[in-house]
């Protein structure tokens, strides 16, 4: 049963910020396109595999904390420091964010 009425909420409640921020995306476009172009210009497919790893790697590693918030960085669970408010780059799947 669900408690009604004032009270703390847990974190579990609160809506949860996604993982994805929209300059993440430009870049990962702009190195697709960049691949793209090189690969066509020299006629070997192994820079297009370059633009999309480099591109997939900053879609997940550049964050951004909102002008009124702080994140808190934790590299395998131990305190780094705090982030923000601006673009700030982690390292994807070993950094995780608080805000």
């Amino acid at each position: 049963m669900l408690p009604i009425g004032p009270g703390r909420m847990t974190s579990s409640a609160l809506p949860s910020k996604g993982q994805i921020s929209t300059v993440g995306a430009a870049v990962l476009l702009i190195f697709l396109a960049a691949g793209f172009a090189t690969a066509m210009l020299i006629h070997n497919r192994a820079a297009l595999a370059v633009g999309v790893v480099l591109g997939f790697y900053f879609l997940f590693a550049i964050r951004v904390a909102e002008q009124w918030e702080k994140a808190a960085v934790l590299r395998l669970g131990r305190y780094i420091g705090l982030r923000g408010p601006g673009i700030f780059l982690i390292v994807p799947v070993i950094d995780r964010i608080r805000f």
